[in-house]
């Protein structure tokens, strides 16, 4: 089985720190901290993390300058890095993904926004025997600003053996396509930013994501986008709240057609 995924939370503010690294740790992930701009470049050359979690304001440095540094770090240049403040949001967030964010929190920072950010930046490939099923190898984009039901659906794959990355916007979808290569995506048709035979459309013009099947699931009239959805690619349609054999089945059967007779 592959290790744990290990995030660097970098902040200066310790109870914060205590805070997150305690859902962090209860959600499987191994933690390391640094309280510092210098000590964040010190502590990922030390610890190699999969995932970083940087505040913009630091002593040492400003948290977008660390997130460059970081990247310029061979060992860890394709780390994902969440950008997290409670600083001017608005401002900040432009200036994070400006400067190469993966995702950007405002603080205070629930536990349901940090688990869907983790998500949407870094896949689950950690398997042991036991959980290995229909899903192994194949790995599942899901699109829907549903928080529960994202945590839901994410829960029910893995539990089934898929690899999962999640968006909750039509914009992060793309991008965590381009990034994360699925072999097959769960969209919802209302998306903030864009609506799902929109983002299905986007999709399917990258070349690298032209042939991916697209289940949607979706709480809205099948009557009315059933057809709209086959007829602009969908392998399946299904309406929420769609039972947990159905939505399996259809991706099983959208990632593994049967031969035509």
């Amino acid at each position: 089985m592959r290790g744990k995924k290990r995030v660097l939370l970098v902040d200066d503010d310790r109870d914060f720190v205590v805070a997150l690294s305690a859902i962090l740790v209860r959600h499987d992930f191994d933690v390391v901290t640094a309280a510092d701009a210098i000590s964040a470049i010190s502590v990922a050359m030390k610890h190699l993390p999969d995932i970083a979690l940087v505040d913009m304001r630091l002593p040492g440095g400003a948290g977008i300058v660390v997130m460059q540094r970081l990247h310029a770090l061979p060992q860890v240049a394709g780390m994902p890095v969440i950008v997290i403040t409670g600083y001017a949001p608005e401002v900040c967030r432009q200036q994070a993904f400006a400067a190469g964010a993966a995702a950007f929190l405002a603080k205070p920072v629930s536990e349901e926004a940090l688990l869907a950010a983790l998500l949407q930046v870094a896949p689950d490939d950690r398997r042991d025997d036991a959980s290995v099923g229909d899903g192994a190898g194949d790995r599942v984009l899901v699109i829907d600003d549903d928080r529960d039901l994202l945590v839901s659906i994410v829960g029910l794959l893995r539990s089934r053996g898929y690899e999962v990355v999640a968006a909750a916007d039509a914009i992060s979808a793309i991008s965590t396509a381009a990034k994360q290569h699925p072999t097959a995506v769960l969209l919802d048709m209302g998306l903030p930013g864009g609506d799902g035979l929109t983002v299905m459309e986007r999709l399917h013009g990258l070349p690298q994501m032209a042939a991916v099947p697209v289940v949607v699931l979706t709480g809205r009239d099948p009557d009315r986008y059933r057809d709209r959805a086959m007829a602009a690619g969908a392998a399946a349609f299904l309406r929420k709240p769609a039972p947990d054999d159905e939505l399996l089945r259809a991706l099983s059967e959208a990632l593994h057609p049967a031969a035509p007779c």
